[in-house]
C-alpha cells in the first residue's frame, strides 16, 4: 500500500503571506467577558471612542496579556449597552481651518500686541495660542521668540544685543565663537578661563560708550539673573522651610558668575575697566542686590504655593512643606568628624590585623604573638568615639522622648532561629563562593543603577522647586544677556555655601582645582585621611567648642522641630511588625519605606542576637533605645544632621565590644557559631549605617532630573557633584593609592560610570541575605543601599550630604585595580 500523507492547507491572502491571527478575518475572536467591570471602567474615562479603544486595547495587553481587535472591544461594548455613534447624522465632524505652517508669517504689523501680551507675562506659546484666537492664524513659538529678540528694548532703552550675547537660560549657537569650550568656568583650564575673559573684554571694547553712568542698572540686572539661577532658588526654598538657617546676607558673588553677565559699560570707564574694578563695584552693590533677590524670589514663592493650593487638590504639596532640610555643619564639627573617622580607621586596621594574627602558628612567632598581645591590650587614652558618644546621649538622655518604651517585638520562632543556620549548612554552592562574592562588586551603584529618576521620594517633596522655577521665569522677562560661551559656575553665583548655625564658621572646602594645561593636580591627603589626635580630646579647644555647639542645637530646638522629634520617636518605637511595599524596580529607591523596613531589619536582627547568644536584656534595651535617638534626631527635629554619625559609631562600637567580651567570658562558642554571631552583628551595623544613610538623604528635596534635562539650559549634575567632591579629596577612596583622581574638566557620565572612575560604599551595599533570611527575601537589587547615582542625578549639592557622602563612601579607580583591591570591610568593631 502506498502511504497516504495528510496535507493541512494553511490559508494565504492573495499576497501568498500567511495571516496574521490577530487581526482581519482569521483573528480568533477573545471573550472578554470576565474583564467586564475593568473595561466598562476604563470606557466611562475616556473622552473618544478611539481613545476608549486604546486604553482597554493598552490594559488588555499590559495586565492581561491578551490581543484584542478593536473590533471585538466595540463588539462587546455594544452587546453590553455602550454605544458611541458618530455626531452630525453619521459624519465626521468637520474640524476648524488651521492657517499652513509651511509658510513663514511676517510678524512686524502684529508687533503692538504681541509686546503687550509679553509685558503680561505670557511666554511664546501663551502668546501664540493668543494670537491664534484673535487674528485666526497660526504661528510657530520660534518665530515669535525670534522677532521679541529684535523689538524687545533694554532698560536703558537700547536695542538688545546680538552676536556674542544670548538671554541666561538659552543655549549658545554653533557657530558663536567655536573655539571656546561651553563649560562651567571653575572646571576651565588656566588658559581657557584667560581666553575666555579676553574674548568677553573685546567684546565690551567694540560697543559705543555713550552712558554718563554706566552702572546705574547693574543692581537690577543682577538681581534679575540671580533671580533665574536654580541654585539661588535652592537655598529660598530651605530659608522658606527653616527660616534664619540658609540664607546669608554677608555672601559675595563668585568673580566667575559676575564675568559672564552683561553690564554695560564694562571695561569702557576709568572707574569700571578692569576686572578688579568692576568686582569691587559689584561688591558694593551685593548687600542691596541680596536683598532685591530675596524678596523677589520668597514673594513669588509665596504666590506660587498659593496658586497651586487653589488649582490643585488638597495635600498636593503637604511632603514638600513638611520637608525641613538641615543646615550646614560647623567648621568644629568637621575637624571632629575627621579626627572621629581616622580613629575609626585605625580601629578596623587593628581589628582586621588581630584577626590575621590568630590565624597563624603564634608558638613558633614569638614576635606576631607580643604584638598581638599589645593589640588586645587596652588603651587608657580617651577617644573622640567615647568621649563624644557619652556626652551626646547624656545629653539627649535628659530629653522627654528618651522615657518612650519600644513596643514588643514578636517573638522569634524555632523556624527563626534555625533559618540562618539551614541556609549555611544545606546551600553548598553559596557556602563555597561567598568570600568571592563578598569581595566582588556586587554593591557598585554605576552597574545596578536604575534607569530614570528616583521615583521613591522625587514625587512630591521636589515640587516647591519647580514650581518657584516656573514662577521665576514668567515674571523676568526679557532674560538678562549672558556671554555665549560663560557657562556658570557648579557651586553657583555666591561664594562658599550656606551658613552654619549660631554665627559658627562653615565648612571652607580647600580649592583643588587646578587650572593648568592638563587640568592635574599633585595630590593632597585631605582631613579624612588623617591620623587621629592623641592626648585629652574632651580638653582640646575644637572639643570645646563642639560642646557649646550641641548645646545651643539642643536648647534652641523650636517648638515645631520638637513635635517633629516626638513624632519621630513615636513612630520608631512603635514599629512592631513589618509594612514593607515592595517597589516595581529592582533598584530601590531611596524612600520613607525602605527607611522604615532598615529600622524593622535593625530591630530583628539586635532581637536574634540577643536572643540567639542570650546577651543582657537590660544591655540590648539600652542600646537599641539611645540608637532610636540618635537616628531619629538625624533624620528631623534638629538642624543639625551630620554632628550624630559620631554617636552611632561610638555606640556600634560599644555593643560590638560588649559581645566580645561576653564571648571571652563564656568560651562556648563553637567556630561556626561565632562565624554566624560576627555576620548578623555586621548586618546589624550596616542596616544601622543604611539608615543613617537614607534620614540624611530624606532631609533634602529630591528633584526630579527629567526637570532639569528639559530645562533651556540643563546643569550636568554628575559635574557639579564631582567637582564638590574633589574639592574635598582628590585622592582615589582606596588608601594604599596614591594617584590623584582626574581633574573635573575631564569628567563625562562615561567616565563617572565605570570608564575611569566608580562610585562606591564602605559596606557591602547588598549586605547579607542569609542573616536577614528570617526577616525578609524581597530587599532586591541593592538590598540595604539604594544607588547613590540617583542621589548624584536628583539632589543639588549640600555640605552635610557630601559629607555623609565621604563617611560612607569615596570614589575609586577604575583602571589599575583599585576597584578591584578595595573589597568591602566585613570585619566589626
Amino acid at each position: 500500500m502506498s502511504s497516504q500523507h495528510i496535507h493541512f492547507e494553511i490559508p494565504r491572502h492573495n499576497n501568498g503571506h500567511r495571516p496574521n491571527y490577530h487581526r482581519g478575518r482569521y483573528a480568533v475572536p477573545q471573550d472578554l467577558t470576565p474583564f467586564k467591570d475593568k473595561i466598562l471602567e476604563l470606557a466611562s474615562q475616556a473622552a473618544s471612542k478611539a481613545e476608549q479603544t486604546k486604553e482597554i486595547q493598552k490594559y488588555l495587553l499590559r495586565d492581561e496579556r491578551i490581543r484584542c481587535t478593536a473590533v471585538d472591544i466595540n463588539s462587546h461594548l455594544a452587546e453590553w449597552g455602550i454605544t458611541r455613534g458618530r455626531r452630525n447624522g453619521g459624519r465626521r465632524p468637520r474640524l476648524p481651518s488651521r492657517a499652513r505652517l509651511s509658510c513663514v508669517i511676517k510678524l512686524e504689523r502684529f508687533q503692538g500686541p504681541i509686546l503687550q501680551w509679553n509685558r503680561e507675562g505670557l511666554d511664546a506659546s501663551e502668546i501664540r495660542d493668543r494670537f491664534r484666537e484673535r487674528f485666526k492664524k497660526d504661528v510657530r513659538e520660534g518665530n515669535i521668540k525670534k522677532n521679541l529678540a529684535r523689538w524687545l528694548p533694554c532698560p536703558d532703552g537700547e536695542v538688545i544685543l546680538r552676536g556674542p550675547w544670548r538671554a541666561m537660560e538659552s543655549l549658545p549657537g554653533d557657530n558663536q565663537l567655536p573655539e571656546l569650550p561651553f563649560l562651567p568656568t571653575n572646571v576651565l583650564t588656566e588658559d581657557e578661563l584667560q581666553s575666555l575673559k579676553n574674548a568677553i573684554q573685546d567684546v565690551y571694547l567694540q560697543e559705543s560708550a555713550s552712558q554718563p553712568d554706566p552702572t546705574h542698572d547693574w543692581p537690577e540686572r543682577l538681581a534679575n539673573a540671580l533671580c533665574l539661577d536654580e541654585t539661588i532658588q535652592g537655598i529660598v526654598v530651605k530659608e522658606k522651610m527653616s527660616p534664619g538657617c540658609h540664607w546669608d546676607w554677608n555672601r559675595l558673588l563668585d568673580p566667575l558668575w559676575i564675568l559672564g553677565i552683561y553690564l554695560p559699560g564694562s571695561y569702557q570707564y576709568e572707574t569700571v575697566n578692569t576686572e578688579s574694578k568692576i568686582r569691587a563695584v559689584v561688591n558694593s552693590f551685593t548687600p542691596a542686590i541680596l536683598r532685591i533677590t530675596y524678596s523677589r524670589l520668597l514673594e513669588w514663592l509665596d504666590q506660587a504655593i498659593a496658586d497651586v493650593l487653589e488649582t490643585h487638590e488638597d495635600g498636593w504639596l503637604d511632603a514638600a512643606l513638611l520637608l525641613r532640610p538641615a543646615t550646614t555643619p560647623a567648621s568644629c564639627i568637621i575637624k571632629l568628624l575627621d579626627a572621629a573617622y581616622g580613629e575609626i580607621n585605625v580601629l578596623r586596621l587593628d581589628v582586621g590585623l588581630r584577626k590575621s594574627l590568630r590565624r597563624l602558628p603564634l608558638n613558633n612567632l614569638p614576635g606576631c604573638e607580643d604584638l598581638l598581645r599589645c593589640l588586645e591590650e587596652e588603651s587608657d587614652e580617651p577617644s573622640i568615639l567615647d568621649s563624644f558618644t557619652a556626652d551626646v546621649t547624656k545629653r539627649l538622655e535628659r530629653l522627654e522622648q528618651a522615657r518612650i518604651v519600644l513596643a514588643d517585638l514578636p517573638p522569634l520562632t524555632e523556624a527563626d532561629m534555625a533559618a540562618v543556620t539551614t541556609e549555611r549548612e544545606t546551600n553548598a554552592k553559596y557556602q563555597k563562593t561567598s568570600r568571592q562574592k563578598d569581595q566582588e562588586d556586587q554593591g557598585d551603584q554605576e552597574d545596578q543603577a536604575e534607569p530614570g529618576y528616583d521615583n521613591g521620594q522625587s514625587a512630591g517633596v521636589g515640587r516647591l522647586y519647580t514650581i518657584l522655577c516656573r514662577y521665576a521665569r514668567k515674571r523676568v522677562k526679557p532674560q538678562p544677556l549672558a556671554f555665549c560661551k560663560w557657562n556658570c559656575p557648579t557651586s553657583g553665583p555666591l561664594i562658599g555655601h550656606p551658613p552654619a548655625r549660631f554665627d559658627e564658621a562653615d565648612w571652607d572646602l580647600v580649592d583643588g582645582l587646578g587650572r593648568d594645561e592638563t587640568g592635574e593636580n599633585v595630590a593632597e591627603e585631605m582631613y579624612l585621611d588623617q591620623e587621629p589626635q592623641r592626648g585629652p580630646v574632651n580638653e582640646t579647644r575644637n572639643y570645646k567648642k563642639c560642646i557649646q555647639y550641641l548645646e545651643l542645637v539642643l536648647t534652641t530646638q523650636q517648638p515645631e522641630e520638637k513635635e517633629d522629634y516626638a513624632t519621630i520617636v513615636s513612630r520608631m518605637a512603635a514599629c512592631n511588625s513589618r509594612n514593607f511595599q515592595k517597589h516595581h524596580t529592582t533598584a530601590a529607591p531611596w524612600s520613607t519605606n525602605l527607611r522604615d523596613d532598615d529600622w524593622w531589619h535593625f530591630r530583628r536582627l539586635l532581637q536574634m542576637l540577643s536572643k540567639r547568644y542570650a546577651l543582657e536584656d537590660e544591655v540590648c534595651a539600652a542600646f537599641e533605645r539611645r540608637m532610636m535617638m540618635v537616628l531619629a534626631a538625624m533624620e528631623g527635629g534638629f538642624t543639625e544632621a551630620v554632628l550624630w554619625l559620631i554617636p552611632l559609631e561610638g555606640l556600634s562600637k560599644h555593643f560590638s565590644w560588649y559581645i566580645s567580651m561576653r564571648n571571652k567570658t563564656t568560651g562556648s562558642l563553637t567556630e561556626p557559631e561565632l562565624a554566624l554571631q560576627q555576620e548578623l552583628l555586621r548586618e546589624l551595623l550596616t542596616f544601622s549605617h543604611g539608615l543613617a544613610l537614607q534620614n540624611l538623604t530624606l532631609r533634602f528635596h529630591a528633584k526630579d532630573p527629567r526637570a532639569n534635562e528639559s530645562s533651556p539650559l540643563p546643569k550636568n549634575m554628575l559635574l557639579v557633584w564631582y567637582t564638590m567632591i574633589y574639592q574635598a579629596k582628590q585622592t582615589c577612596h582606596l588608601r594604599s593609592c596614591h594617584r590623584p583622581l582626574p581633574h573635573p574638566r575631564q569628567i563625562t557620565e562615561t567616565t563617572m560610570r565605570g570608564a575611569m572612575l566608580s562610585v562606591g560604599l564602605n559596606d557591602t551595599r547588598s549586605g547579607s541575605s542569609r542573616s536577614r533570611s528570617f526577616i525578609s527575601n524581597d530587599r532586591g537589587i541593592g538590598g540595604i543601599f539604594p544607588c547613590l547615582y540617583t542621589w548624584f542625578r536628583g539632589r543639588d549639592p549640600h555640605p552635610a550630604l557630601l559629607r555623609a557622602y565621604l563617611w560612607f563612601g569615596g570614589i575609586f579607580h577604575s583602571r589599575g585595580g583599585c576597584k578591584a583591591r578595595r573589597g568591602k570591610w566585613r570585619e566589626n568593631y
